[in-house]
């Protein structure tokens, strides 16, 4: 058949005791006692109800205290006082300074000027070879290839403020001449003199900044010059008396110099790469030049010739046929 199970949460009839006896324990009855009341909670307290005082004794207790019975003393706080506002002041100067951020120090005192007689520190000495470049003379190549630029755009600077202060120079003579109420109460002659005294303040400060650059290159080709390779030297550098033939090409020569009438002591060198893209023309007119304009022919081709055998001598010297 089929087994069935009833009954699984009755459990023992005869409670914990008949429990602890099935298992075979002594004292089943007395084990399950003590078990009992170990486990089992305290019976919460009974209060019992307030008795409520009759309506005589309340009466009673709520008469007014005579004059000979001390009156308790009840510490009384005073109302709280609101705070009062600061006053501000209107119209007075606004701080807009963070509250947090921390301000800078106040600057020291200005530094003293230095006293006559002190040297002040001025450009820095100019060294032979200061340019980019892989060895020696293509750095000093490049370097005299700077000064020339720098020499025309300082002249070219200086000729231009001259022209600018020239032709401010006739645009107000013109207009003073052309108000003839001026020339009547000899206004005109004050206004003439105001004029060129603009026109000369213009040209000397042009022609302060060109000494100062001009200056400048001076000093840096008498640097330059002394360290020049035979190819790039004068024919006065003492580099020619260790002459030897080049192994190489060298990279330029010198065909001349270049210098302003302004600044006669300048020579910047007329350097020209090699191989030359186009050859050589002298010309044995009188050009331009005052000089040329005060000699005759017969001079100015003797003049030409000597220039292209000191060119040719300086070209076979610095790259010798074969």
């Amino acid at each position: 058949g089929t087994w069935k199970v009833r009954a699984m949460g009755q459990g023992y009839e005869g409670g914990l005791a008949a429990l602890l006896g099935d298992q075979g324990l002594p004292h089943a009855a007395d084990l399950a006692a003590r078990i009992l009341e170990t486990v089992t909670p305290d019976p919460a307290p009974v209060t019992a109800p307030a008795q409520h005082a009759p309506e005589a004794e309340r009466v009673r207790s709520t008469a007014p205290l005579s004059a000979a019975d001390p009156a308790p003393t009840v510490p009384v706080s005073p109302p709280p006082v609101p705070d009062e506002p600061a006053p501000t002041t209107v119209g007075g100067p606004v701080d807009y300074a963070h509250p947090r951020r921390r301000t800078a120090p106040a600057p020291g005192p200005a530094a003293a000027p230095e006293p006559d007689g002190e040297t002040r520190p001025g450009p820095p000495a100019p060294v032979a070879g200061d340019a980019s470049g892989w060895s020696m003379d293509e750095r000093l190549y490049n370097q005299v290839w700077g000064m020339f630029e720098d020499l025309a755009r300082t002249a070219a600077a200086y000729r231009s403020a001259c022209e600018f202060a020239e032709n401010r120079l006739d645009r107000e003579l013109d207009q003073t001449l052309s108000d003839y109420r001026a020339r009547a109460d000899g206004a005109n002659d004050a206004a003439r003199a105001a004029a060129r005294a603009r026109h000369d303040e213009l040209v000397a400060r042009a022609r302060e900044v060109l000494d100062r650059d001009l200056a400048q290159l001076v000093a840096e080709s008498e640097v330059v010059e002394p360290a020049l390779p035979v190819a790039f030297a004068r024919w006065d550098n003492p580099v020619w008396q260790a002459y030897r033939v080049p192994a190489e090409e060298p990279m330029a020569v010198r065909l001349g110099d270049l210098h302003l009438p302004e600044r006669t002591d300048l020579r910047i060198p007329m350097l020209v790469r090699l191989p030359l893209e186009r050859g050589l023309w002298v010309d044995s007119g009188r050009g331009h030049s005052e000089a040329a304009a005060l000699l005759d022919e017969t001079e100015l081709r003797r003049l030409a010739l000597d220039c292209a055998v000191a060119h040719a001598a300086r070209l076979l010297a610095a790259h010798p046929a074969g």
